[in-house]
């Protein structure tokens, strides 16, 4: 689950900054380091370094954290078609430190869906939908949040909360026991639609008219259901990081 969590302070941070996304297309490069939490039975919080590469326009933008395309911009709206990776376990790395996992495995999933984002003055209200199209869970998950964006200095920082809802395929993807995988370590378990609250935390500060100091952090409850799973050993999740992007 580290594609969503390490490249969390790029994607967040990165809307927070001006002057990004030319007519004629942007290239940004960055790098920076994060932790998560480890919520699953054995895992430990994780530390990484993170690489970041997009390509934008006043519309299109792709980036080796998925590809979107604003089919509404303006002062006011945005409304945008989304293709990213899902959030995939790495059930046959955990299993090295748990036997619990041993023989799990999950496929990448591949996210199809929309976002949209109204602002009003310095606050905003957002929401996005997102299916897995590859088949690999087959589900969905739905986010609402608002959030107020204001100056420090000459950076900008957000604040934001909201809500995440998964369904039952998605969660047993995530969490799940299906009956053909349950064995004496691990009782078959169905975890059922979940909505979990979630506070977050994005930041940008230019440092010259290319590069900018970015960050964030996401906090989140976990749903009794997913607390119950015989799979997980934790009660909330975390993501933080701080880097570096420097756009041409």
């Amino acid at each position: 689950m580290m594609m969503k969590s390490s490249l969390l302070i790029f994607g967040c941070a990165m809307a927070l900054t001006p002057g990004l996304a030319r007519a004629e297309g942007e290239w940004t490069l960055g790098l920076g380091a994060g932790s998560a939490s480890g919520i699953y039975h054995g895992q430990k919080d994780d530390a990484y370094a993170i690489p970041y590469l997009s390509y934008e326009t006043e519309r299109f933008r792709v980036g080796i954290d998925g590809l979107s395309y604003k089919l509404v911009s303006n002062e006011a709206l945005t409304f945008s078609i989304l293709l990213a990776p899902g959030e995939k376990p790495d059930f046959e790395e955990y299993a090295k430190k748990d036997a619990r996992f041993a023989g799990l495995k999950r496929d990448m999933p591949v996210e199809l869906g929309v976002a949209a984002e109204y602002s009003f003055g310095l606050f905003h209200l957002g929401a996005v939908a997102l299916h897995d199209v590859a088949s690999a869970s087959d589900g969905y998950h739905v986010e609402a949040s608002a959030g107020l964006s204001f100056p420090v200095g000459s950076g900008m920082i957000d604040v934001g909360v909201g809500a995440r809802m998964r369904d039952k395929k998605l969660n047993n993807f995530l969490y799940g026991v299906s009956a053909s995988e349950a064995n004496g370590l691990r009782a078959a378990y169905d975890v059922g639609n979940t909505v979990e609250p979630f506070v977050e935390l994005s930041l940008a500060y230019p440092i010259s008219d290319r590069l900018s100091l970015v960050g964030a952090f996401d906090y989140s409850v976990l749903d009794d259901k997913v607390r119950k799973s015989p799979l997980v050993d934790g009660k909330e999740s975390y993501s933080v990081g701080l880097g570096l992007i420097y756009s041409f």
